[in-house]
């Protein structure tokens, strides 16, 4: 598994989606795609509805050069220690996430 962070640029929750939410989340290299589950929405909905960048963790996969991200954990970035002002890209060499290999 890894984790991705970033600003929160939408949510979508499209009525042919079987009640997945769709996160894409947003820093200075990119955007990455959480796709998450209804179960884990409705157990982090405040976080996510809240929260102006989330981090993500759960199972990546990487097709066309996009990022997707199937959530297995959510919380808010600033949750982990580090300040608000932090470049997401810290995130994502803290967790192991090298968007050049993904």
């Amino acid at each position: 598994m890894k984790s991705i962070g970033g600003r929160i640029w939408s949510k979508r929750r499209p009525g042919t989606g079987k009640g997945f939410v769709f996160i894409p989340l947003e820093d200075e290299t990119g955007t990455a795609n959480a796709i998450v589950r209804p179960p884990l929405f409705e157990q982090e909905r405040l976080t996510i509805n809240l929260e102006p960048a989330l981090i993500i963790t759960g199972w990546l996969q990487n097709k066309q050069e996009v990022i997707h991200l199937m959530a297995e954990k959510i919380g808010a970035l600033h949750a982990i220690g580090l300040p608000e002002q932090a470049s997401t890209i810290i995130i994502r060499r803290y967790s192991g996430l090298d968007t050049s290999k993904v």
